[in-house]
This record gives C-alpha cells, sequence and structure tokens, in this order.
C-alpha cells in the first residue's frame, strides 16, 4: 500500500526564480530611482545656471538684439555658453569617475556620458530661447 507524503508549497520554477531574484530587482529600482533623481537635479541645476546667467547679462543681449543678431544667433551663444560649463563638468565627472569604472561596463560607460550630454543640450536650450525673445528696447531701460 503507497503512503502518502505531504507536499510542502509548490511553485514552478519561474515563481521560485522570481522570489530568488527579488533583491536584484529592487537593489536596481532603487539604483534606477536615485539615478532619475540625479539626473533631474542635474538638469534643473544646469538650467537654472543659464538662466541666471541670461538675466545677469540682459543688457548685453538687448544691445546685440538691437545691432542686429538675430534670435537663432543669440540662442546659439548661450547654447555654447551653457554646453561650455556642461562639457567641462563632464570632463570632471569622467576624470573622477574612471576609479568606478571598472564597476561598469564600457558601453554602460558610454551610454551614461552621452545621456548627461543629452541632458545637458536640452537644459541648456530652454534659457536660451528666453534669451532669444528679450526686447533691445526693454534690456537697455532695465538695470
Amino acid at each position: 500500500m503507497p503512503e502518502t507524503i505531504p507536499f510542502g508549497a509548490v511553485y514552478s520554477v519561474r515563481t521560485h526564480m522570481a522570489f530568488s531574484l527579488l533583491p536584484q530587482r529592487i537593489l536596481l529600482g532603487v539604483s534606477a530611482t536615485l539615478g532619475g533623481i540625479g539626473l533631474l537635479l542635474a538638469a534643473v541645476g544646469l538650467m537654472g545656471l543659464v538662466g541666471y546667467s541670461v538675466s545677469r547679462r540682459t543688457r548685453e543681449i538687448g544691445v546685440r538684439v538691437a545691432l542686429g543678431a538675430t534670435p537663432g544667433d543669440v540662442v546659439r551663444l548661450e547654447m555654447k555658453r551653457g554646453l561650455a560649463v556642461a562639457i567641462v563638468g563632464l570632463a570632471v565627472g569622467t576624470v573622477v569617475s574612471l576609479g568606478a569604472a571598472r564597476l561598469l561596463r564600457s558601453l554602460t560607460f558610454a551610454s551614461v556620458l552621452l545621456l548627461l550630454a543629452l541632458v545637458a543640450l536640452s537644459a541648456t536650450y530652454l534659457p536660451s530661447r528666453s534669451a532669444a525673445r528679450i526686447d533691445p528696447m526693454m534690456a537697455l531701460r532695465s538695470e
């Protein structure tokens, strides 16, 4: 007469794998969230820096526009100045992070640099466009 053996909890292989990979998934989620927050802070900081630079140079931009600079010229000028700051930041960040680069694969490292460069480009574009819309007469009258 066969004996009946009670089974414990029966899980599929997929469920068992999901439970075993849960700590890695949680770590990945936390890392992605913190990385996203850092990226957002970098974009807001750079945007604020370029915006402040534009506000400090309102008279200069007004004179340039009064002397014939087109809005495209003003955008290019401000984008160059903002991206120069971003490039210096990327260079310093690259040198500093080379010590930790052994933990990252080269493709991941390059994609992070590319993503930061794209964020810098978009963060400098908005203040540059607002600089291009400065009315020269208002700029010359303002302090």
